[in-house]
């Protein structure tokens, strides 16, 4: 294989990975929130921008109106297990991709 199939390789492997470790956590802390995949980047980008006006109050306000929202949500153990699983699954991947980067950008 190529350097640069070899590195394009890599690169897609390790955002594969990183994709794929978002997912897991996502399902991991399901219980601790009420959104869905969508509404949560929603949720995200909204605590993001208090952030970058510094806005503290609100930031923090939010998190607590999620964490009061969520409060009555209870663990789903095969979420929380499927998330583990493919967060381990996600380092591997990245591993894989790093491993392949590497092997791109060495001579032959």
């Amino acid at each position: 294989m190529s350097g640069d199939a070899l590195g394009l390789a890599g690169i897609l492997l390790t955002s594969a990975g990183a994709a794929l470790g978002m997912a897991g956590s996502f399902l991991m802390a399901h219980a601790y929130h009420p959104f869905s995949f969508f509404s949560f980047l929603g949720h995200l980008l909204s605590l993001a921008a208090r952030l970058a006006m510094f806005d503290l109050r609100g930031f923090r306000e939010e998190i607590r109106t999620t964490l009061e929202v969520s409060a009555a949500k209870s663990v789903n153990r095969a979420k929380l297990l499927g998330g583990l699983y493919l967060v381990f699954l996600a380092f591997l991947i990245s591993l894989a991709g790093g491993w392949m980067s590497y092997f791109a950008g060495r001579p032959d």
